[in-house]
């Protein structure tokens, strides 16, 4: 009843089960709403509740103007379950927990409300299992005032490490500016079958949300491990579709620039493993641009690394990852450079080379000896020490699917059923192997000394300690210690001996003590 500048009167709503149409929104709780607003001249009395599943339920309550130009009072409380959103983000991997309480306060005018009070979360948790990110046991209290929102406190865990932030955000104000710090030590965000990292971390995120935002800071990987799939599909073209009568939707201009000025550091702590291929690399990037544009310059540089074909061990000779942007198309693909060379003996002696070149996404594996041989013949003579006409159906089988093994396409089972993988993970150790162990060196001549099991582990950046046994009782404990850059101490203890001519350090079974010099020319 009254006028409109001035109504009196009651009004009132109920809601029951409410539910999104939507197909992606099928999982979610029905929502109940009521309320119920006394109309009082120029304001309105409001008092309203809305509960979605059990474990949600938010209430508002006090004033509000019925112009413009009138002042709100209004007091929002209540709790949420952060599993409600599940429904939605299971469907892509993902999956988030955790409770969210509310405490707030709302003044100002309609046209320029004022936000205040305090929103906390306790329990979180979020996942993404595709790429294997968890981070949990997330608390946050969050503090409105003036259109900014304060993060007075968050912290999370990512495996044994932890991580925090502090910032403001400016959720009222124009243009949204933003100004938040992260710090991470030892966290271990992301652990799949594929990437598995442990690092520290200092960074922060600055500027508005509305046009550009620029990540600044440093990160420390303390440990990285890198497993190469052991086959991949075949490579699919996509084909983009028309069908008649449909209209093409143009995206929209993305307005949102983010700036990048990031430093990664990994001190020969970034292990890769697979297809063979077992590598210890160190190095530094410097991360410049922007996400669309990244310029990236630095790479990481092999410490030591071994590729096993078919039970045959060669030593890489040179190794490094190289991100110098060629051949780059909005997308980060790192340069492969990995050489590895041995000696065979049969009626001549032959050098046998292998490299390791390409994009990260597609890498090269090829062979090649000096003097030149055909393929089949240079496989047969790494593996058994012979030509292929003079292979057995058994080691002719075993020469093809190394050279299959090499193209990694198709086939190849999981790395993570493989033992070896399991028993390292178990006992946490960097390197674990099984090889033949033979002394002395060149396909003929060698002497067996049974099979070897090698395990190994970092006890500090620059300290290795390994140890190794073969079936002929013979064992060895080994020790690098990286004195500079360029030098490293070497130490083996052990109780075999040097039968054959031409026995290096690498292979005696014995004691020794050296020093290596290395120098890239």
């Amino acid at each position: 009843s009254g006028n409109r500048a001035a109504p009196s009167g009651q009004v009132s709503f109920d809601v029951s089960g409410l539910k999104l149409a939507g197909p992606a929104a099928q999982g979610l709780p029905g929502v109940d709403a009521r309320g119920v607003a006394h109309l009082r001249g120029g304001f309105a009395d409001v008092s309203a509740s809305l509960e979605a599943g059990t474990a949600s339920r938010l209430v508002l309550s006090g004033r509000a103007p019925l112009s413009a130009a009138g002042r709100l009072d209004l007091k929002l409380t209540g709790r949420m379950d952060a599993a409600l959103a599940n429904a939605l983000l299971e469907a892509r991997g993902d999956r988030a927990q955790g409770r969210l309480t509310v405490d707030a306060q709302v003044d100002g005018t309609v046209g320029a409300p004022e936000i205040h009070g305090v929103v906390q979360l306790a329990n979180g948790d979020l996942r993404d299992y595709a790429n294997g990110v968890h981070i949990g046991d997330i608390k946050a209290r969050l503090v409105g005032d003036h259109g900014v929102l304060r993060i007075a406190s968050l912290t999370a865990r990512a495996g044994q490490g932890h991580l925090s932030a502090t910032g403001t955000i400016g959720v009222l104000r124009p243009q949204m500016p933003i100004d938040v710090s992260v710090s991470a030590h030892d966290i271990q965000p992301v652990t799949s079958d594929i990437l598995t990292a442990d690092l520290d971390a200092d960074l922060r995120v600055a500027g508005t949300l509305r046009r550009r935002l620029d990540v600044t800071g440093a990160i420390r990987i303390r440990h990285a491990s890198i497993t190469v799939p052991n086959g991949f599909p075949p490579n699919v073209a996509t084909l983009k579709v028309i069908r008649p009568g449909e209209t093409l939707r143009r995206r929209r201009a993305r307005r949102l620039v983010i700036g990048l000025a990031l430093r990664l550091q990994a001190p020969e702590s970034i292990f890769v493993r697979g297809r063979g291929l077992n590598a210890q690399l160190g190095g530094a990037l410097q991360i410049a641009g922007t996400t669309a544009q990244p310029r990236v310059s630095g790479g990481f540089t092999m410490t030591r690394g071994t590729f096993s074909l078919a039970g045959t061990h060669l030593n890489f000779t040179r190794g490094r990852v190289g991100f110098n942007g060629e051949g780059l198309t909005g997308q980060i693909d790192p340069t492969l450079d990995f050489v590895a060379q041995t000696t065979v003996v049969y009626t001549r002696a032959t050098t046998v080379t292998l490299r390791v070149t390409g994009f990260a996404d597609a890498p090269k594996i090829s062979l090649s000896s000096q003097p030149q041989l055909p393929q089949d013949d240079l496989l047969a003579l790494l593996l058994f020490g012979k030509p292929a006409s003079q292979l057995t159906p058994y080691e002719l089988a075993a020469t093809g699917a190394s050279l299959a093994s090499l193209s990694g396409i198709g086939g190849g089972g999981a790395d993570r059923y493989n033992p070896l993988t399991w028993i390292r993970h178990t006992f946490g150790l960097n390197t674990l192997s099984v090889a033949s162990a033979t002394s002395g060196t060149g396909a003929v001549g060698a002497t067996s000394a049974g099979a070897s099991v090698t395990a190994g582990k970092y006890i500090s950046n620059r300290v290795y300690l390994a140890a190794t046994h073969t079936t002929q009782g013979s064992s060895q404990i080994r020790v690098d210690v990286v004195l500079t850059p360029h030098l490293k101490l070497e130490t083996r203890l052990g109780n075999g001996t040097a039968s054959t001519q031409g026995t290096t350090p690498q292979n005696d079974p014995g004691s020794s003590i050296g020093l290596t010099y290395q120098i890239r020319y």
